[in-house]
């Protein structure tokens, strides 16, 4: 061998040195989610408000119980689907940011920052919002009757949830992953009493309300479409998983996480709409009341309306939670990627999650809570409101 050759060998051995120095330097998330952590995630924000409102507005349109239920188990079944859509594309690109990575793949950067930027930036900050003070709305009214909190009330916790909330997120990411655990238990639990009552009911030999079948129901297109709207909302939030596909310990298991998930979410759901429409008949069930709290007035009385309030405002808070996780990583993928501005990409050295992406998500949550709280919005973005008046 050349001494040229010697040299040059020698400097191609530093310049690898030097490249797995910079790797090792270099800051990743964490790899801690296991495939019970992923489960109670995606079933921590599907399980927020919806299935405790929202059948509401779906045995309204579709004015039947058999037809409702066929509803929900066709909207599980397309959540499904879209959830197994997104572990192929996770599996492909094992990356933090699900759509925003997905979508700079195949169209580009432009086209990515442009359905970020309306989705992330704009519609979920909103919708977290929404989130955050449909909890706040929820929670006074376990300790309010006839009369509301002053907006100063509702303010000062929607701003110090969400700060708690987002510290304990940068700063405490294992924890965060228990108190999820235990939060879906929670969510779980609540729907496994509503299903308790409706089966004592139909144990009861009262099965009028059920037995209407598919008698009465409507066909109109105008008010499908307000179903199935309100349905996927209900079953919204199956994405969330694909988000943090980089933390997951073994990113292979992302199919077993969306299947897991989805199918428990969708049992529940199905036996919980079942227990409604026993209890309650169909005019209760186009109401605008809440029905998990109609459902326990029944059987539990002011206690029962009580209990599902704090099980409700519990639901609605874990699921802005698990949102705001969800957005921060999807915003750091987008600094990272060169989509958003390069500060966002960065991530803290010693909690090994995004810092900076999570401040953003303070400064505009607190901007919508405000905006929405000073000029009284909130009856806008909370359709329906828990009533403690029987």
């Amino acid at each position: 061998m050349s001494e040229t050759d010697a040299k040059y060998e020698e400097l191609q051995a530093q310049e690898e040195e030097g490249k797995e120095d910079e790797e090792e330097e270099k800051v990743t998330m964490k790899k801690n989610i296991s495939v019970i952590h992923g489960t109670c995630i995606v079933v921590s924000i599907v399980i927020g408000t919806g299935i405790f409102v929202s059948p509401n507005a779906i045995s309204k349109n579709v004015n039947s119980p058999a037809m409702s239920l066929v509803v929900w188990l066709f909207g599980g079944l397309i959540a499904m689907m879209h959830g197994l859509t997104y572990c192929e594309l996770g599996t492909m690109f094992p990356l933090n940011g699900a759509e925003i990575t997905y979508i700079r793949k195949g169209y580009g950067a432009l086209m990515s920052f442009l359905s970020s930027f309306v989705t992330i930036l704009i519609l979920d900050t909103f919708s977290g919002g929404a989130q955050i003070l449909s909890f706040s709305s929820y929670f006074w009214r376990i300790f309010y009757d006839a009369e509301e909190p002053s907006w100063i009330a509702e303010k000062a916790l929607c701003i110090s949830v969400l700060v708690v909330l987002v510290a304990l997120i940068t700063l405490r990411p294992g924890l965060t992953l228990r108190i999820i655990n235990v939060v879906t238990f929670a969510k779980l639990a609540a729907l496994f009493i509503v299903i308790v009552l409706g089966a004592i009911h139909l144990g009861r030999g009262q099965v009028e309300n059920i037995a209407v079948g598919f008698n009465g129901t409507n066909w109109e297109v105008n008010n499908w479409t307000e179903a199935w709207t309100a349905v996927m909302w209900a079953y919204a939030g199956w994405n969330t998983i694909c988000v943090m596909v980089g933390e997951i310990k073994d990113p292979r298991k992302i199919t077993l996480i969306v299947v897991l998930s989805m199918s428990l979410i969708t049992v529940f759901y199905m036996l919980a709409v079942t227990a409604y429409h026993s209890v309650l008949d169909m005019d209760m069930m186009r109401s605008s009341k809440p029905l998990a709290s109609e459902v326990a007035f029944v059987y539990m009385g002011r206690a029962g309306v009580i209990l599902f309030a704090v099980a409700v405002a519990t639901s609605a808070l874990g699921s802005f939670g698990v949102g705001l996780m969800g957005d921060g990583r999807t915003i750091q993928a987008g600094g990272a990627q060169g989509i958003f501005p390069g500060v966002f990409g960065l991530i803290s050295r010693r909690f090994r999650t995004p810092i900076f992406s999570m401040l953003y998500l303070v400064l505009a949550h607190h901007g919508f809570a405000r905006l929405s709280l000073s000029v009284s919005l909130s009856h806008l973005v909370l359709p329906t409101s828990l009533s403690l008046q029987y």
